[in-house]
């Protein structure tokens, strides 16, 4: 997964960068839901990693809150993201008819100015979405578990799995919306 992120970062940067001219670095903004979502996701780090330590010193109460607020969080960090998405697609297709404009005023390839990097935002995006709904989907499985007092500090793996694969997510969407601030 990390390579997929990784390599994905990288083909965003280099084909931003080839079409600097076409849209200046910095010409693309990011949605304000974008900012606070970070937020939301950061904290259910936070939530997840109070959960696993919950865990191991057999505070199920705790486990069981830790582990729910984490799953709260994670779908307001997806009902958060679904607009801001939109509307970041929507800023791309805009921008993308303007330089569709642009090219034909100047006579170069109209395609060449904006599918790749258009294209890729939209992968991009949409490669994440698939894994937090799928973490999303884990985490509701732990939390079963923990209503069902499965986890004690000597079998806590469900629930340290879990939150490794939620810190990696919050790292890979950290990257990525940096990645857009600064290249976008």
């Amino acid at each position: 997964l990390f390579m997929l992120f990784f390599s994905a970062m990288l083909g965003y940067i280099a084909i931003r960068l080839s079409r600097a001219d076409d849209f200046p670095i910095g010409y693309v903004n990011m949605p304000w839901l974008f900012w606070v979502s970070t937020v939301v996701v950061l904290a259910a780090s936070v939530t997840i990693q109070l959960a696993v330590v919950a865990a191991r010193r057999d505070r199920f109460g705790a486990l069981r809150f830790h582990l729910g607020l984490t799953l709260v969080l994670g779908v307001v960090f997806c009902v958060l993201q679904a607009p801001a998405l939109y509307d970041l697609l929507t800023q791309h297709r805009d921008l993308a008819s303007t330089a569709l404009a642009q090219a034909a005023d100047q006579g170069r390839d109209p395609g060449r100015a904006f599918q790749p990097f258009f294209g890729l935002i939209a992968v991009y995006v949409f490669i994440h979405a698939a894994h937090v709904i799928g973490g999303m989907i884990h985490l509701l499985v732990v939390n079963v578990g923990a209503l069902r007092d499965k986890y004690d500090h000597e079998f806590y793996a469900p629930v340290k799995h879990a939150a490794m694969y939620w810190h990696f997510l919050d790292a890979v969407w950290v990257l990525m919306f940096g990645t857009m601030v600064i290249f976008g």
